[in-house]
């Protein structure tokens, strides 16, 4: 029994599964916090440079340690955490491109909230490492003494590193917290690799957290050591220039200038400052990276079944995977698969329970059918989201009708969004009808908010208006920059490399965004309906679950083609775009070379057409006699349909049909002949 659970009497346990699962992971989430904080401790003592078995001890060392930990991760960490009982919808698909997607997030304004919360909490670590350098070797106060003016001035070292924290903070929250998207950032990553075969064991708990920790600490380290390059670079470029600015401003024999500008008769030592510099950063992000991490881990790793210790199992287990909460219903349906792979009690109980309220094994089969059915919606949609006026906000977990959206209420992608300098130009005002916000966000930027509003909505529609502007100055000056420069310089500072990464379409994006959303729920349900049906045969008194084989496969056929015709659309891209890339990178060639770019000959033509009949000539370009991979997109396909949990999606389906089909294949089901046709093509047959 979960060591939470375990206190609390059978009697006295809520009828919410989501109470009882904050129950359970009570441990965990203390747990997590406790290693994030010997975490950040570690890094905090080792930054100072100093005998690690002293630093490590002090007494003073552990204080700093903990406020500074308690008042700049923590409060992160929770936001964080409360964050997970809030989100109620998968996040909408991403944008086609990564300069789109950068676009989109930076236009949000949530994004500015964030950044300010973890400058602040960055600014907050920075302090408490200046308040450790100065307990040990001085300098780094928040005032320093000047013998020559006999007074106290600001410090510039302080300033300049909280600075920094402020900047570094709002670019981590950018980069890590953000990435590809706020919402697809918001939620932890449920594992599903062991959902398409759930008799096998899930993988540790310690060994998701080690495998975690390892993959977010060179990412985070480098983030610090670069950004603390970067800006002990600008400030000594701009050192001057900055506070001759302030000066100019306060007054060159103004009172205050003792109070607001630090003296530069005191060393500022580049050197020094840039060394300790560097150190905090990279233990900040670290820190920080590491206990999010951490607490993502803990909270998202599969509980024990704590449905068994209620007064009502099926209804407790019931009630959490119709829990419009994610995050809840996850871990609902991964105790769901789990007890119907694992638990024949469980089954028989679930087959038994035929209550006045209706059987446990509809709600179940209602709850998972219509899972699959807003998942095989989504990915034949291509990610294009529904209106909110056809589609009612919703999991899709309770209603297999709000997974499927009505004639003619889909948003086309392909429509064309005039910019706001298009509207300004032609005369226009800004539309008046509000669109959906999942679709704004993927595909289109930010538009004026309808004039007819309620005031806070006006507010926020004037936020968004000015910030479409600011995006829309800043690409048009981008243009204009990209313009002047030399085709020479173009092909250096924007290689074909990049612009296939920034400009292109990234079919691995699309693979985790669309085939990959709400991958681990619908692993779950997938297993829990084959072993469910599976041991109906032998399990079932009733035989009411046999009886919705068929509807149960033809979910299972139309999920399963849909992947399968998703993935070979996005394999084709892959190809293609390879094939750009290599051109662009045979064209960049020729132009180093000559200066311009040289027309293939006859020859060449004639020997790339045999080369690709042959397959010769695909893994290597010629490019400066080195070695080029041209299948760059293709393995970032197949990384990404592995690792956002889209082949689990897959295989797992096929398993439960290939299982289902099996089990029942010596008796009639009546399938029909649309049904077995696609089922013999789910098998390969």
């Amino acid at each position: 029994m979960p060591s939470g659970l375990a206190s609390v009497p059978q009697a006295q346990l809520p009828s919410r599964y989501q109470d009882v699962a904050k129950i359970a992971l009570r441990p965990r989430q203390t747990r997590a916090y406790v290693l994030a904080l010997v975490t950040w401790h570690l890094l905090l003592t080792s930054a100072l440079l100093s005998v690690f078995s002293l630093s490590l001890l002090t007494p003073v060392n552990m204080l700093i340690g903990c406020l500074s930990f308690g008042l700049g991760i923590l409060p992160l960490a929770v936001a964080r955490k409360r964050a997970f009982s809030t989100i109620s919808r998968q996040p909408p698909a991403l944008a086609a491109t990564r300069a789109s997607q950068l676009s989109a997030t930076l236009s949000d304004p949530q994004i500015y909230a964030l950044a300010v919360r973890y400058a602040y909490g960055f600014v907050v670590l920075a302090a408490s490492y200046c308040i450790l350098l100065t307990s040990k070797t001085g300098g780094w106060g928040p005032q320093i003494w000047v013998e020559s003016h006999g007074s106290v001035y600001l410090n510039e070292r302080f300033l300049f590193l909280l600075g920094h924290a402020a900047v570094l903070g709002a670019a981590y929250a950018i980069v890590f917290r953000s990435h590809p998207s706020l919402a697809t950032a918001a939620l932890p990553d449920f594992s599903s690799s062991a959902a398409s075969d759930s008799s096998e064991p899930i993988e540790s708990l310690k060994d998701r957290a080690v495998t975690a920790v390892k993959s977010r600490l060179l990412p985070s380290a480098a983030m610090g050591f670069i950004a603390a390059m970067a800006s002990t670079a600008t400030y000594a470029f701009l050192r001057v220039r900055i506070w001759r600015f302030c000066i100019m401003l306060v007054g060159a024999r103004s009172m205050a200038r003792r109070l607001l500008i630090p003296s530069f008769r005191v060393d500022f030592n580049f050197a020094e400052v840039g060394l300790r510099t560097t150190l905090w950063s990279m233990a900040a992000v670290c820190g920080t990276e590491i206990a999010i991490a951490l607490l993502d881990v803990y909270l998202s790793h599969p509980l024990s079944p704590v449905c068994k210790y209620s007064k009502h199992p099926n209804r407790l287990l019931i009630d959490g995977i119709s829990d419009p909460t994610i995050f809840f219903s996850s871990h609902a349906y991964s105790e769901l698969a789990r007890l119907s792979a694992t638990d024949k009690e469980a089954r028989v109980a679930i087959y038994r329970d035929v209550g006045l309220d209706g059987a446990a094994w509809i709600k179940i089969r209602n709850a998972c059918l219509a899972l699959i059915d807003e998942q095989k919606s989504f990915v034949s949609r291509r990610g294009v989201s529904v209106s909110p006026a056809a589609a009612p906000a919703g999991t899709g977990s309770t209603t297999v009708a709000a997974a499927k959206p009505p004639a003619g209420s889909s948003t086309s992608a392909s429509t064309s969004q005039q910019t706001v300098w298009d509207m300004l130009a032609a005369g226009q005002v800004a539309p008046q009808t509000p669109s959906s916000a999942a679709a704004t966000t993927a595909t289109q930027p930010r538009t004026v908010a309808p004039t007819t509003a309620a005031q806070p909505t006006a507010a926020t529609g004037s936020k968004g208006s000015s910030l479409a502007v600011l995006l829309s100055i800043s690409s048009n000056l981008i243009r204009v920059m990209w313009r002047l420069l030399p085709a020479d310089a173009k092909h250096v500072v924007f290689g074909p490399r990049r612009q296939q990464y920034w400009s292109e379409a990234s079919v691995a994006m699309q693979a985790c965004s669309i085939a990959g959303r709400d991958a681990a729920r619908v692993s779950w349900a997938v297993a829990a309906l084959r072993e469910l049906l599976c041991h109906s045969l032998d399990e079932d008194p009733y035989g009411s679950v046999q009886k919705d084989i068929r509807r149960v496969l033809e979910s299972l056929a139309d999920l399963s083609l849909e992947m399968r015709k998703f993935g070979l659309e996005l394999e084709q891209k892959a190809v293609g775009a390879d094939e750009r890339l290599a051109k662009l990178e045979r064209d960049a060639s020729n132009v180093g070379r000559s200066g311009a770019v040289a027309s293939p000959s006859q020859d060449d033509l004639k020997k790339e057409k045999e080369d690709k009949k042959t397959g010769g000539g695909d893994d290597k370009d010629v490019s400066g006699g080195k070695g080029c991979e041209v299948d760059v997109a293709q393995k970032e396909l197949v990384q990404a349909w592995r690792t956002s949990g889209a082949s689990s999606v897959d295989m797992g389906t096929i398993a439960a049909i290939r299982g289902i089909v099996d089990t029942f294949g010596r008796f009639d089901l009546h399938l029909g002949n649309e049904l077995e046709v696609k089922l013999s093509q789910c098998l390969g047959h």
